[in-house]
């Protein structure tokens, strides 16, 4: 029986054991883990950053246009044959016949760019709570992952829990490796994760094989 580090699990489809296993990037072609965490946050920040510079500069088109035509103090004649002031309805349909594809673009952009930066707000709260995807689901998969603390269950509550799920029901928080938000950093941006594990593998046996990302 090989011995596993602790936040370490077998990926079936890189098939290779990640340590602090966060979960596989089907964008990336990887795992995420302890090796390439901060990379893979690092890459996050960057798409987020495109995605909304490329929505400002598609609504900054469509209004350098709008200014520059004046087309707030235009008027526009009605299917009933009358004549209105400019609205946001009139002035989108305008936009949308002239520029079709800007004003599809910038629709798009802006809802890509609200998916990304709530998957990049999400990675940085697991972040500061020191706790990978992975372990965020199972513990959501018990009702358990917005906790801090959660109750002991009765001893015919446990006999139903295998031994993976058994070491999150204690008295003390579910966030069960945070150290407080700047060492949290310090864990996947600093050195403290790869000399542990360089450590770790100090004391394998020799003939072992534990690759990692």
């Amino acid at each position: 029986m090989h011995q596993m580090p602790a936040r370490s699990k077998h990926c079936g489809r890189c098939d290779h054991c990640v340590f602090r296993f966060d979960h596989h990037c089907v964008w990336t072609n990887c795992c995420i883990g302890s090796q390439n965490h901060a990379h893979f946050l690092f890459f996050l920040t960057s798409l987020v950053v495109m995605v909304i510079n490329a929505t400002w500069l598609s609504f900054r088109v469509l209004h350098s246009y709008t200014v520059r035509e004046r087309l707030w103090y235009a008027q526009y004649i009605s299917a009933d044959g009358n004549v209105y002031p400019m609205d946001w309805s009139a002035l989108i349909q305008h936009l949308f016949m002239t520029f079709p594809r800007v004003v599809s673009m910038a629709v798009i952009l802006s809802c890509i760019s609200i998916a990304v930066l709530l998957y990049f707000t999400h990675h940085m709260l697991l972040l500061l709570r020191n706790q990978t995807t992975y372990e965020y689901d199972r513990l959501r998969a018990l009702g358990l992952a917005n906790h801090r603390t959660h109750p002991i269950p009765s001893k015919s509550d446990q006999s139903h829990l295998n031994g993976s799920y058994k070491f999150l029901f204690t008295t003390g928080p579910t966030w069960l490796y945070s150290r407080g938000v700047w060492a949290n950093l310090y864990e996947v941006f600093g050195t403290q994760v790869t000399n542990s594990l360089r450590d770790f593998r100090r004391r394998l046996p020799i003939q072992m094989e534990f690759k990692t990302q």
